[in-house]
Formats: structure tokens, C-alpha cells, sequence
């Protein structure tokens, strides 16, 4: 059955007027094939390639809904369906048009060389034009093995915010678009080249299977161009796939299926049996034991801890809630915490326990078991442990080890070099936070007669134990081709008056190096309020990459980039961290009292730790950047900073 375009609603009308605009001309080409006349001149305009998009007003790191749809053979189906794949990815369709028959075969044979990667594929055609019959052949034509449906209510064309018929979207298991874009780089709107030079969707699936950001995430891709106006009604299922006539009401919401799959992306990495959360959230039964206190946790936006803005990154390791997963949780809660149909639920998890870096190549462990009472509170501690290294070593990935997940709060561990007096902050630990895994190509520098300094930070949670905490490294097999380093931009200029609820301290920092910024961990203690990370370059204009109107001091983050920062010599990074000293923060042990820098938690610290990398074959001096010129006693008064503005401390935190 066909549905006339005069019954189609108005934005369908026109995605579908639009598309047969541009793809027939005289002749039958593809005006994606020939050059357009200016609209100022009437000469050609120039062909048009691949161009990059700002990834992140194309939604690149959003987690995209739990979409429904109905294949070619009426079942019905949802992007959840595919949380055990290792990536999927989203081809849009279109039989007519010249760019979909293309890279028909080309897709096909992609979508077999991933087969055994793990990477499943989805078929989408948004268009009016192509019965459930011609999506049939078009499948059959070129070899598509993965489903096909038809997009007749414009779901997928809304929240993917499709372009062209030739669109390519890549998703990680927890549905976060990692990609968007076209097959390749041969194929333009106006010419096409000879032979391809870049494999851009191969390139995505690889990137997303290795757990790695995509280099070139946002992409515009050549095609038949589409638009999608108002956003369609939620949850809609065909009574067929190829009738757009009316949506049926969205299935039940249950356990099994869509609220699981939002359970083990989103809460289960903590929140399952030995792992950092105070309690597991597995099974239908575990959500409603705890259903008040979820729906606390969700309607007050506490978990997932969060504290970006939404004009912050986007971020690898986001973990927020998308509003359809809020609603799903709450909508269910509501209905009981029904579990629903069994057979659908997901495989048994496989949490990472022990080194998941593999046994690493040098352990470092704090010096001294630490006695954590049941009760009460853990002063901060500094701990240095030698790593008797006799050489440098490049280092590929880094692991902190707890014993004991439930009372570890965080851990910062710093590389020191006694000779110089100077140390590098390496890495971070954090509930449920993973390795660090450094890509093939990129390594840390750890120097020879380095020590390993431990800021630990404990919290009891009622029973008291003995904890011990270790550093793994895995060692790089050749030099790299890129050096990471930690840059930690700090401020030891702290003097908060007391009952003070907006102070601001300014923290600076100038690359004397082109770089490449990965991720960005702000740090203070417990008076902090916000922060704001600025990158100002060379010719005075700026971006602020990381803005938390929160902060939250038991939840300190590494801000991980989906598409990491490339900054030019002279760029000045600068660190605002504001705070609030006053009563009305509930954190604050004394607001009566003067605070000043120090290591402990009642103590501040302001400041960003910033990893970038650069070229291994740069000249192996860094700048420290400007040197305070003087540091607060803790009565208020000033002193100098110890020769190489290293904190004397011992605190060393970002």
C-alpha cells in the first residue's frame, strides 16, 4: 500500500518534495552529480567533498534514544536490541537515488568485513517513494544481511538529525552516536574522484570497536538532501511495515528489553556486585526495592553524577540520562517494575575485576597498609612509593587498583622526580571509572628514579577495613609517536574570607608547544561552587571546552573529549574556580573560618590537570608556565614558592 503525498503530514511533504527535487534533473542525473548554479553569479559552483561539522551540534556524543521500528518482515525491533554488538551502524537508504546505488555494494561489503568484529548493521529508508517491496530489493540487490525498515514516521530522520540519503551513523553499545557521515571521500555532490583516499566509516567502526574517539566524527556526506521538521510522536509501531497510515501505541514498558538496556549502560558499571556502588542494581527486583530512592535520584538529576554543562565538551564519558531514558525509568517505576517477556533480556555482563590492562609490566603500591575505621573521618593522606625504574619507559595504559571500591574516594597519583623537584600528574581514579588506555600511538614518559606520590582519599562506610592501593603500567613495545603528558595549571594564591559565598581564584597556564588536548580534571575540595576552563589562543578569541555550574566535591571527573582539542603554541589555558565558604554550602565544615591552600580536605586547592599529547620527537624541556609569585600562609600573609613552583605540600593535585 502506497500512501498518496497529499496525506502525508506536512514535514513529510516536504523531505519528500525536497529529495525529488534534487534527485531527478533532465536527463535522469542526480543533481547530487551536477554542479548547481550560484545563486549570485549563474556559474558552476565548485564540487563539494566530505566537510567537517561541529561535532557537537550534530549530537555527536549524545546518546540517542531507544528508537522503534518494524523490519520488512513485521517484526518489530529497537536500537537496544543491539547492546551486545561492539557498534552498530545506521546506513540511510534510498532506491532511487543515484548515491544510495552507489555505495550499495561497497556498504554490503563493509558490513561483511565487520561481521566478525562485532559490528552489526541497521538499513533505514525515510522515504515515501519506496514500498516495503522495492526496500526488498534494494536489500536483496546488493547483499544488506542486516535488518531494513522503512522510516515512514521520521524517527530515525529526526533524532539522528539525517541530512542526505547517504547519511552513515556509527553508535557504541550504550547507543552514544560516535559518528556521522559519509562511506568515503570519492564520491561528492558534483564530481567524483578516482579512487578513495580516506575510508571514513571504517575509520568510525574501528575507532568505536578499539574504544577509541573518532578522528573525524562529524561529516557531511554526499546525497539527496532530506529535512525533517517536528518531531514525530514517540515510541510508534507500524501495524505494517510498509503502511505509514498510523502508529499503534508504543509496547509496554518492562524490565526485560528497553529499561535493562538503559539499566546496564547507565547505572550497572557501579552499581552490580563488588563493584563501587553502595548497593547493586541488576534485576527488576533491585529497582523496585529501591524504587524511592531511584526516583529521587533521576527526577533530581543526582545519578548519573554529572556536572558539565550541556554547552561543555561533548564528552566521551558522559553518562547523563538522555530525557527519553528519564521518562522510560520513571514511566516504569511508576507501573510497578513490571519485568516483562524473559526471553528478551540481555546477556549476563562480564564486569572487569583485577588488571583489565592485562598484567602490567611495573606495579607500584602505596607504602603502608592504611587502617580505614568503620566510622568517622580519613584524613587525606600523601604517600611516595620509589618505582626503582633504571630507565625511562614509555607507557601505554595505567590502572589504579583499590582493594576496597566502596571506601575508596578518589585517588590522584603523580610521577616525582626528586632531581627536579617537578612531578607530573599521570592519572586518576574515581568509582566505577576505567583504565587509562593510551591509542597505538601515543605513550607517557615515565622517567627513570621517578616516585610515585599517592593522594588518597578515603571514605568509611561502616565496616572498617585495611586498604592498600596500587599503580599498574603497561609498558609501550617502541617509542611513540606522540608523548602524553599532564600539564597541571594551579593556583597557590587560595585565601578565602570567611562566610564568603563567591570567591574567585584565576589559575593560568601558556603551551609553549602546538598540542593536542584529551581531557581536562578540574580539582578542589570541599568549599568549591563552579568552574570554568577557557582556551584563549594567540590572537585573543576563545572557547570555553569545560563549564560546571556545580561542583561537586566527592564526584571529580576527567572530562574526556569525543574529539580531543588541538591547541597552537601560545595558547593560554585558564582555570576560573569560584567557591562558597558560607552556611549555605552544605559541605562546608567551617564557614567561619579563613581558608587557605593546602592538602587536606578542608583545605582548597584550584586548578585543572590537562592532558595533551604532541609529537615524542619535540624537544624534551616543558615550560612550566608563569610562576606564582607568592603563595598565602595559612594566617594570610605570603611567602615564595619553592624553587620550580612545585607545591611543598606535598598535595601535588591539579
Amino acid at each position: 500500500m502506497r500512501m498518496p503525498v497529499e496525506r502525508l503530514p506536512l514535514r513529510f511533504q516536504l523531505a519528500r518534495t525536497r529529495t525529488l527535487a534534487l534527485a531527478t534533473i533532465v536527463g535522469g542525473l542526480c543533481a547530487c552529480f551536477a554542479p548547481s548554479p550560484s545563486a549570485q553569479d549563474g556559474t558552476l559552483a565548485p564540487a563539494e567533498y566530505a566537510a567537517e561539522l561541529v561535532p557537537s551540534e550534530w549530537s555527536i556524543g549524545a546518546t540517542i534514544p531507544d528508537l522503534g521500528f518494524v523490519d520488512l518482515d513485521g517484526n518489530a525491533g529497537h536500537l537496544s536490541d543491539y547492546a551486545s554488538s561492539k557498534a552498530l551502524v545506521v546506513v540511510i537508504r534510498d532506491v532511487g537515488c543515484p548515491v544510495s546505488k552507489k555505495y550499495g555494494l561497497r556498504t554490503a561489503e563493509i558490513e561483511r568485513d565487520c561481521a566478525a568484529k562485532g559490528v552489526a548493521f541497521l538499513y533505514v529508508n525515510p522515504t515515501e517513494d519506496d514500498d516495503v517491496h522495492e526496500c526488498r530489493v534494494d536489500a536483496k540487490r546488493y547483499g544488506f544481511a542486516g535488518r531494513y525498515t522503512s522510516d515512514l514516521l521520521g524517527r530515525f530522520g529526526w533524532h539522528l538529525k539525517v541530512r542526505t540519503t547517504a547519511d552513515a551513523f556509527v553508535l557504541d553499545p550504550a547507543r552514544r552516536l560516535c559518528y556521522r557521515g559519509p562511506i568515503d571521500d570519492q564520491i561528492g555532490r558534483g564530481a567524483t574522484r578516482v579512487e578513495v583516499k580516506r575510508h571514513f566509516l571504517c575509520e568510525a567502526i574501528d575507532a568505536v570497536v578499539a574504544g577509541q574517539a573518532v578522528a573525524a566524527s562529524a561529516l557531511t556526506a554526499p546525497g539527496c538532501l532530506l529535512e525533517f521538521l517536528t518531531e514525530p510522536p514517540p515510541e510508534p509501531l507500524l501495524t505494517d511495515p510498509g503502511v505509514a497510515a498510523v502508529a499503534t501505541p508504543a509496547k509496554p514498558l518492562t524490565w526485560y528489553g528497553r529499561v535493562e538496556s538503559i539499566a546496564r549502560a547507565r547505572c550497572q558499571g557501579c552499581h552490580h556486585d563488588g563493584g563501587a556502588g553502595p548497593f547493586p542494581l541488576m534485576t527488576a527486583g533491585d529497582f523496585a526495592g529501591a524504587a524511592t530512592m531511584v526516583r529521587e535520584a533521576i527526577e533530581g538529576a543526582i545519578m548519573p553524577p554529572w556536572f558539565a554543562t550541556d554547552a561543555s565538551g561533548p564528552f566521551k564519558n558522559d553518562m547523563r540520562l538522555s530525557p527519553p531514558e528519564k521518562a522510560a525509568l520513571l514511566e516504569w517505576l511508576a507501573a510497578g517494575a513490571p519485568e516483562g517477556d524473559a526471553t528478551s533480556q540481555l546477556p549476563p555482563p562480564n564486569w572487569p575485576s583485577g588488571w583489565t590492562i592485562g598484567e602490567p609490566d611495573l606495579i607500584v603500591e602505596s607504602p603502608k597498609l592504611v587502617d580505614i575505621p568503620a566510622t568517622g573521618v580519613v584524613e587525606y593522606l600523601v604517600l611516595d612509593a620509589p618505582t626503582k625504574l633504571t630507565e625511562d619507559v614509555w607507557v601505554q595504559a595505567i590502572q589504579i587498583l583499590c582493594d576496597h571500591p566502596t571506601i575508596c574516594h578518589h585517588v590522584l597519583a603523580h610521577a616525582h622526580e626528586p632531581a627536579t623537584n617537578r612531578q607530573e600528574f599521570i592519572d586518576s581514579y574515581l568509582p566505577g571509572r576505567d583504565a587509562t588506555v593510551f591509542p597505538p600511538d601515543q605513550a607517557l614518559l615515565l622517567k627513570k628514579g621517578a616516585v610515585i606520590r599517592f593522594n588518597l582519599h578515603y571514605t568509611p562506610n561502616g565496616t572498617p577495613v585495611k586498604e592498600r592501593t596500587r599503580i599498574g603500567f603497561k609498558f609501550a613495545k617502541e617509542k611513540p609517536k606522540y608523548r602524553v603528558s599532564g600539564q597541571v595549571v594551579r593556583s597557590y594564591e587560595i585565601n578565602i574570607p570567611p562566610h564568603a559565598a563567591h570567591h574567585v581564584v584565576v589559575s593560568e597556564y601558556r603551551f609553549t608547544y602546538d598540542a593536542v588536548v584529551r581531557r581536562l580534571v578540574p580539582h578542589m575540595h570541599l568549599r568549591g561552587k563552579a568552574v570554568q576552563v577557557e582556551f584563549v589562543a594567540p590572537d585573543g578569541s576563545s572557547t570555553m571546552p569545560l563549564e560546571m555550574a556545580t561542583w561537586h566535591p566527592n564526584w571529580q571527573y576527567a572530562y574526556e573529549f569525543v574529539t580531543p582539542i588541538a591547541v597552537e603554541r601560545g595558547t593560554l589555558v585558564r582555570c576560573t574556580s569560584y567557591y562558597d565558604n558560607s552556611a549555605k554550602n552544605p559541605f562546608n565544615p567551617a564557614p567561619e573560618k579563613r581558608v587557605v591552600q593546602g592538602p587536606q580536605i578542608w583545605d582548597e586547592m584550584a586548578g585543572v590537570f590537562v592532558e595533551s599529547y604532541r609529537r615524542a620527537d619535540a624537544a624534551s624541556a616543558r615550560d612550566r608556565g608563569p610562576r606564582e609569585p607568592t603563595r598565602p600562609r595559612r594566617d594570610g600573609s605570603t611567602q615564595r614558592p619553592k624553587s620550580g613552583g612545585e607545591p611543598d605540600d606535598g598535595g601535588g593535585a591539579p
